[in-house]
């Protein structure tokens, strides 16, 4: 799986596969990230095999021998259409999907989110969309890395999967591939309930603060946070490791106000009983709601930049209802985001 382990999911998936389907000891999953550049070690992910830039350059030809030879790998989970024997950021999964095939691999492409979000449809369906108005040069970027995967998916053959509802606007004809929290480790670093305190904090940790509508959320939170209504704390570059009890420390957790994909930190947030606001679409929110085997809507605070500031203030006011949806959070995060439901998906695609 990999090869870019995108926000540790390719870990997070061989591990829900070596857990619930590789326990007899018949299936072995493995995660592979290839090092970029311009990686950031402090919030790297664990990985079970990291192809750092000498071995891109000098190990391609042993990576392929592992890979292909007999016995040798069955199936590759291939992330945002990069390919998995070499050349991981100049190729793409067509340039070596033939030959994988030919060797007997069976592979499937997973797709996370902005190599395949159309920024254009995005910004007609959401009112709060970042990509509405002019463009910046980061957003043209993004929207050539789009054209490039949807030319691959008009042409890929195989399985195809997403790991958000909301993406499924982007691929309808994909498949649902649950995030993967440590909802057990997030559980776990619980201490008391959310609001418990006299003065609330209000954690804001983006990944990329363009596209969760950053500017905004600092904006309200820090006026707030002057007028003595809440401590907020803004993170950013927190080794992933700390996350559990970082989130966990805070009583309200901003994930976006703008995208309306719930995505790895929505899930943590939930696992660890925090309140979580969230920018969530009437449709993605059914999709979630649609999803959840017991047919439950995620306990998730609806928020946007127009409203931010009324609804922080909301939840405050009310701090029996908010602990009260937050309380449902690790039970949903549990039955969506431990890695049973994603073992479960993957293991169609494994039978294969």
């Amino acid at each position: 799986m990999g090869p870019l382990n995108t926000a540790g999911q390719a870990s997070a998936w061989a591990g829900a596969i070596n857990q619930h389907l590789g326990a007899d000891g018949s299936t072995q999953a493995v995660s592979v990230a290839a090092m970029r550049r311009s990686a950031a070690p402090v919030t790297a992910y664990a990985v079970d095999a990291t192809l750092t830039l000498p071995m891109q350059l000098h190990g391609q030809a042993a990576l392929r021998e592992v890979v292909l030879s007999n016995p040798g790998a069955t199936h590759a989970l291939v992330e945002s259409g990069r390919p998995v024997l070499g050349e991981y950021f100049a190729k793409s999964l067509l340039d070596d999907a033939a030959e994988l095939q030919a060797a007997g691999v069976e592979v499937a492409l997973v797709l996370h989110g902005s190599e395949m979000r159309d920024l254009h449809a995005h910004a007609e369906r959401d009112p709060h969309s970042p990509f509405r108005g002019e463009w910046p040069e980061r957003w043209q970027t993004m929207q050539t890395n789009v054209e490039a995967t949807r030319q691959i998916v008009a042409v890929w053959t195989g399985p195809v999967f997403v790991t958000t509802t909301d993406l499924l606007d982007d691929v309808p004809e994909a498949t649902l591939l649950p995030v993967v929290a440590d909802v057990a480790k997030m559980q776990a670093a619980r201490s008391v309930a959310p609001l418990s305190g006299d003065v609330p904090t209000v954690l804001h940790a983006p990944s990329n603060p363009l596209l969760k509508g950053s500017a905004e959320i600092d904006s309200v939170l820090q006026q707030m946070e002057d007028e003595g209504l809440l401590a907020y704390r803004r993170l950013v570059g927190v080794p992933h490791a700390e996350m559990a009890a970082t989130i966990a420390a805070a009583d309200i957790v901003i994930d976006q106000i703008v995208l309306s994909n719930p995505g790895v930190l929505l899930a943590e947030s939930m696992a660890a009983g925090r309140i979580v606001v969230a920018h969530l679409r009437d449709e993605v929110r059914m999709k979630m709601q649609s999803n959840d085997p017991q047919g439950e809507a995620p306990p998730v605070f609806e928020a946007t930049p127009d409203n931010l500031r009324e609804v922080i203030a909301g939840l405050l006011a009310d701090r029996e209802g908010s602990q009260a949806l937050a309380a449902r959070g690790p039970a949903w995060a549990a039955r969506n985001h431990d890695g049973t439901r994603s073992a479960a998906v993957l293991a169609d695609f494994l039978s294969s």
